[in-house]
């Protein structure tokens, strides 16, 4: 019922949400699992070849396919060869990890004057903590950098139920984060 315009994005949508509760519950499918042939070619796609589905959607599936517990984390590398016409698929990908990998941006939890903070996926711990970082614009200005350094090291100081702990410091690519639990 709803206006041909709209009935890719509504399938891609529900296709996401799909993805995701998949995956939270243990059973997660493959992306092109659920683009049938039939149901593609009817959003106005050409036939469910892997080259047509949409970027988006399959980093809906590498971000679903890093939740805990049943997620099994896979690597850029696996989506490259998997959508090879895909050009910048690998790149996109990356683009959501820090530390050299360790850890993984899930979903942005909200953006302030001067960075952000993410959900993420701690790789080598198999936890899930947040991740707050400097934009890149933030990160040039040295004043920032000094600000945002010394709110780690005070909060990392501190021990009361109200105030919550600091993990890591961490200053890779000229864009500095630091972690703290969930």
């Amino acid at each position: 019922c709803l206006p041909d315009d709209q009935r890719e994005g509504a399938f891609l949508d529900v296709a996401a949400s799909y993805l995701w509760q998949a995956w939270n519950a243990g059973r997660g499918p493959r992306v092109e699992d659920i683009f049938d042939v039939n149901d593609w070619q009817a959003a106005g796609r050409n036939g469910g070849q892997t080259a047509q589905i949409p970027a988006e959607i399959i980093e809906e599936e590498f971000l679903a396919r890093h939740q805990l517990p049943f997620g099994d984390a896979p690597g850029p590398e696996e989506y490259a060869e998997r959508f090879p016409h895909h050009s910048g698929l690998r790149d996109r990908l990356a683009s959501h990890s820090s530390a050299g990998g360790r850890y993984l941006k899930l979903a942005l939890l909200g953006i302030g004057a001067t960075g952000e903070v993410w959900e993420a996926r701690d790789c080598r711990e198999r936890r899930l903590v947040a991740i707050k970082q400097l934009s890149r614009e933030a990160a040039s200005n040295p004043l920032l950098c000094r600000r945002f350094i010394t709110e780690f090291q005070t909060a990392a100081r501190l021990a009361h139920p109200g105030v919550i702990r600091m993990l890591e410091y961490h200053d890779t690519g000229g864009v500095p984060f630091f972690t703290m639990p969930l």
